[in-house]
C-alpha cells in the first residue's frame, strides 16, 4: 500500500504541474495577442454549408481565390455568411468568393466585412443584395455577369469601387 500511496502523490504531482504549464501557455499566447487561429485555408462547415475561407493576421475571409469558392457552386437560394469561421471573426469577401453559383439568389454579409474582393459574385444568380455599413471597398467587376439583379443598397462608407462592377 506504500507504494500505491507514493504512485498516487507522484501522479497528481506530475497532473497538476502539466495543468499548470497549460494556463500558462494559453494565458502568455493571450497576452502576446496571437491568433488563436494560425494563417493558412480552412473549410468549416455551418449550418449545412461547406464554407471555404482564409485567415490572415487573426481575420478570416471567406473564398480562396479561382480555384476554391467559398460555398460550393451549386449552393441554392439564400446564404448567410457567418460572422466567426475558425474562430476568427469574417472581415472579407474573398476575390471569385460566390463565382459561378447560379442558384444562389440572396447573400447576407456580417456587419464586420470590410472590403469584397474582385468578381466576387461574378456569374451568381443573384436577384438583390444589402451590402452592409462598415464595407470600404469593393473590388472590380464584383457582380460581373449577374443578370438577374434588381436591387443593390450600398453603404456611405464605401470609398472605392473597381471598374466594371456592373458589367455583363
Amino acid at each position: 500500500m506504500k507504494g500505491m500511496s507514493k504512485f498516487c502523490k507522484m501522479f497528481v504531482f506530475v497532473l497538476a504541474a502539466v495543468i499548470t504549464a497549460m494556463a500558462t501557455a494559453l494565458y502568455a499566447e493571450e497576452e502576446s495577442g496571437q491568433s488563436p487561429c494560425p494563417d493558412g485555408t480552412y473549410t468549416n462547415v455551418v449550418d449545412g454549408i461547406a464554407w471555404a475561407f482564409t485567415v490572415s493576421g487573426g481575420q478570416a475571409s471567406v473564398g480562396c481565390g479561382w480555384n476554391m469558392t467559398a460555398v460550393p457552386s451549386d449552393t441554392e437560394g439564400e446564404v448567410v455568411v457567418p460572422a466567426v469561421l475558425g474562430g476568427c471573426p469574417v472581415i472579407g469577401i474573398g476575390d471569385y468568393a460566390f463565382m459561378d453559383c447560379g442558384g444562389l439568389t440572396s447573400v447576407v454579409l456580417p456587419s464586420g466585412v470590410t472590403e469584397i474582393g474582385a468578381l466576387a459574385f461574378w456569374d451568381c444568380g443573384l436577384t438583390s443584395i444589402s451590402i452592409p455599413e462598415g464595407v470600404r471597398s469593393m473590388g472590380h467587376s464584383v457582380f460581373y455577369g449577374c443578370r438577374s439583379i434588381t436591387s443593390i443598397a450600398l453603404p456611405s462608407t464605401l470609398e472605392v469601387m473597381g471598374f466594371d462592377s456592373f458589367n455583363y
